[in-house]
């Protein structure tokens, strides 16, 4: 179950810096947190619930925020593949 949100999160998370689609994203990010808890990846559950805030509070998305996420979903597929 996280390999496949984690996956379809490198096509969704670009639309993250991208206004107009933020609130389609929340979906994903709402599976991929569910995914996280059940599989006890902290870190990467908590990036997400903190896109997930800032998405519902329609503030912008710091850069730092945003470029940490892919990151560490790259290393969390990095880590699931060993």
């Amino acid at each position: 179950m996280l390999r496949s949100e984690l996956v379809a999160g490198q096509d969704w998370h670009a639309a993250l810096a991208d206004s107009g689609s933020r609130a389609q994203s929340l979906a994903h990010l709402h599976r991929l947190r569910a995914a996280c808890a059940l599989t006890g990846c902290i870190q990467l559950e908590q990036q997400a619930a903190n896109l997930e805030s800032v998405l519902r509070s329609g503030q912008q998305i710091d850069a730092i925020l945003l470029a940490d996420f892919p990151r560490c979903v790259s290393d969390t597929l990095a880590a699931l593949a060993k």
